[in-house]
């Protein structure tokens, strides 16, 4: 199965874009959509597109020179310091089942609140999360989205 990699290309230096990413993230979530970013290093960075349980979704990606700008290559990942995976194994095995046995009444009580709020999100259709990082690239970037599978 082939990964999806999300490319894109700017006119602006490595060094430019690193040093407007904070700013541009911080415009960009004070317009409604949040967006978190961290600098991974030289040429590493990440943008966290989307919240979810205790970590969320990240853009993770790399910083390449080019001879007219520089290029941006990631993927989006969903917990990608294992924070999750680090809190298991805490309870032990009647806490799961605790656990599931009170998920499944919960899910029992809410079933009609789950299946109305369902229904409203796909008549009222929601940009995902890669159509609002393309945004957020060009917009406060000046990018332009290159197709690339790995």
């Amino acid at each position: 199965m082939k990964e999806k990699v999300l490319a894109y290309k700017t006119s602006l230096t490595k060094a430019q874009v690193k040093a407007e990413f904070p700013q541009a993230i911080a415009e960009f979530s004070r317009r409604g959509r949040e967006f978190l970013y961290r600098d991974d290093g030289d040429d590493a960075f990440r943008i966290g597109i989307e919240r979810g349980g205790h970590s969320g979704f990240w853009y993770l990606a790399r910083c390449r020179d080019l001879s007219d700008g520089c290029e941006i290559s990631g993927k989006i990942v969903y917990d990608p310091d294992r924070y999750i995976k680090k809190q298991d194994g805490k309870g032990g095995v009647f806490s799961e089942i605790c656990f599931w046995f009170f998920t499944g009444i919960l899910c029992l009580i809410f079933c009609i609140p789950i299946a109305v709020t369902a229904l409203v999100k796909s008549i009222r259709k929601e940009k995902t999360k890669e159509e609002y990082l393309d945004l957020f690239m060009r917009e406060f970037l000046s990018c332009e989205k290159i197709e690339k599978e790995v």
